[in-house]
Protein backbone atom coordinates (compact mmCIF):
# COMPACT_ATOMS: atom_id res chain seq x y z
CA UNK A 1 0.00 0.00 0.00
CA UNK A 2 1.27 3.47 -0.88
CA UNK A 3 1.21 6.45 1.45
CA UNK A 4 -1.10 9.20 0.22
CA UNK A 5 -0.73 12.97 0.56
CA UNK A 6 -3.18 14.37 3.12
CA UNK A 7 -5.31 16.17 0.52
CA UNK A 8 -5.72 13.02 -1.56
CA UNK A 9 -6.47 10.97 1.55
CA UNK A 10 -9.26 13.43 2.36
CA UNK A 11 -10.74 12.87 -1.12
CA UNK A 12 -10.68 9.09 -0.57
CA UNK A 13 -12.40 9.46 2.82
CA UNK A 14 -15.11 11.65 1.30
CA UNK A 15 -15.57 9.12 -1.51
CA UNK A 16 -16.00 6.31 1.01
CA UNK A 17 -18.72 8.33 2.78
CA UNK A 18 -20.58 8.76 -0.52
CA UNK A 19 -20.24 5.03 -1.18
CA UNK A 20 -21.60 4.24 2.29
CA UNK A 21 -24.63 6.42 1.54
CA UNK A 22 -25.13 4.60 -1.77
CA UNK A 23 -24.87 1.26 0.03
CA UNK A 24 -27.56 2.30 2.54
CA UNK A 25 -29.82 3.62 -0.22
CA UNK A 26 -29.50 0.53 -2.44
CA UNK A 27 -29.36 -2.12 0.27
CA UNK A 28 -28.82 -5.63 -1.12
CA UNK A 29 -28.56 -4.25 -4.67
CA UNK A 30 -25.26 -2.54 -3.78
CA UNK A 31 -22.22 -4.50 -4.99
CA UNK A 32 -19.44 -4.09 -2.41
CA UNK A 33 -16.62 -4.67 -4.90
CA UNK A 34 -13.91 -3.25 -2.66
CA UNK A 35 -12.70 -0.93 -5.41
CA UNK A 36 -12.29 2.80 -4.88
CA UNK A 37 -13.51 3.90 -8.31
CA UNK A 38 -17.02 2.51 -8.65
CA UNK A 39 -20.41 3.47 -10.01
CA UNK A 40 -23.37 4.32 -7.79
CA UNK A 41 -24.17 0.60 -7.42
CA UNK A 42 -20.66 -0.17 -6.12
CA UNK A 43 -19.52 -1.94 -9.29
CA UNK A 44 -15.98 -1.39 -10.52
CA UNK A 45 -15.82 0.89 -13.54
CA UNK A 46 -14.52 -0.49 -16.80
CA UNK A 47 -11.27 1.03 -18.10
CA UNK A 48 -13.29 2.70 -20.86
CA UNK A 49 -15.66 4.30 -18.33
CA UNK A 50 -12.71 5.61 -16.30
CA UNK A 51 -11.11 7.04 -19.45
CA UNK A 52 -14.41 8.73 -20.41
CA UNK A 53 -14.73 10.34 -16.98
CA UNK A 54 -11.10 11.47 -17.20
CA UNK A 55 -11.78 13.07 -20.61
CA UNK A 56 -14.86 14.90 -19.27
CA UNK A 57 -12.86 16.16 -16.28
CA UNK A 58 -10.10 17.50 -18.51
CA UNK A 59 -12.62 19.19 -20.81
CA UNK A 60 -14.41 20.79 -17.85
CA UNK A 61 -11.08 22.12 -16.58
CA UNK A 62 -10.14 23.43 -20.02
CA UNK A 63 -7.12 21.13 -20.22
CA UNK A 64 -6.15 19.52 -23.53
CA UNK A 65 -6.94 15.82 -23.71
CA UNK A 66 -4.26 13.35 -22.72
CA UNK A 67 -4.79 9.68 -22.02
CA UNK A 68 -5.06 8.77 -18.35
CA UNK A 69 -2.08 6.46 -18.80
CA UNK A 70 -0.07 9.47 -20.00
CA UNK A 71 -0.62 11.02 -16.56
CA UNK A 72 1.09 7.96 -15.10
CA UNK A 73 4.08 8.53 -17.38
CA UNK A 74 4.12 12.19 -16.38
CA UNK A 75 4.11 11.19 -12.72
CA UNK A 76 7.12 8.91 -13.18
CA UNK A 77 8.96 11.49 -15.25
CA UNK A 78 8.30 14.35 -12.82
CA UNK A 79 9.41 12.24 -9.87
CA UNK A 80 12.63 11.46 -11.72
CA UNK A 81 13.22 15.11 -12.65
CA UNK A 82 12.78 16.05 -8.99
CA UNK A 83 15.44 13.60 -7.89
CA UNK A 84 13.30 10.78 -6.50
CA UNK A 85 15.43 7.60 -6.57
CA UNK A 86 14.51 5.14 -9.33
CA UNK A 87 13.84 2.38 -6.77
CA UNK A 88 11.14 4.54 -5.15
CA UNK A 89 9.60 5.56 -8.47
CA UNK A 90 9.50 1.90 -9.49
CA UNK A 91 7.79 0.93 -6.22
CA UNK A 92 5.32 3.83 -6.49
CA UNK A 93 4.34 2.77 -10.01
CA UNK A 94 4.11 -0.90 -9.03
CA UNK A 95 6.88 -2.12 -11.30
CA UNK A 96 8.73 -5.36 -10.64
CA UNK A 97 12.07 -3.93 -11.76
CA UNK A 98 13.90 -0.62 -11.78
CA UNK A 99 15.11 -1.42 -15.31
CA UNK A 100 11.53 -1.42 -16.61
CA UNK A 101 10.89 1.93 -14.94
CA UNK A 102 14.04 3.39 -16.49
CA UNK A 103 13.21 2.11 -19.98
CA UNK A 104 9.53 3.01 -19.92
CA UNK A 105 9.18 6.16 -17.85
CA UNK A 106 12.50 7.89 -17.47
CA UNK A 107 13.89 7.96 -20.98
CA UNK A 108 14.42 11.44 -22.41
CA UNK A 109 11.14 11.98 -24.23
CA UNK A 110 10.56 15.42 -25.80
CA UNK A 111 8.11 16.34 -23.04
CA UNK A 112 10.61 15.41 -20.35
CA UNK A 113 13.35 17.35 -22.09
CA UNK A 114 11.07 20.40 -22.26
CA UNK A 115 10.38 20.11 -18.52
CA UNK A 116 14.11 19.78 -17.89
CA UNK A 117 14.71 22.92 -19.95
CA UNK A 118 12.13 24.82 -17.90
CA UNK A 119 13.75 23.58 -14.69
CA UNK A 120 17.13 24.72 -15.95
CA UNK A 121 15.71 28.16 -16.71
CA UNK A 122 14.24 28.45 -13.20
CA UNK A 123 17.46 27.28 -11.56
CA UNK A 124 19.63 29.60 -13.66
CA UNK A 125 17.48 32.59 -12.65
CA UNK A 126 18.08 31.73 -9.00
CA UNK A 127 21.88 31.86 -9.42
Amino acid sequence: MLPLPDDLYAVFKATRKLQAADRLRLGAAYQASGYVVVNEAGEALTPNAVENRWARMLAAAGVRHVRLHDARHTCGTLMHLRGVPIALISAWLGHASKAFTMQTYVNPKPEALAIAAQSFTRVSREL
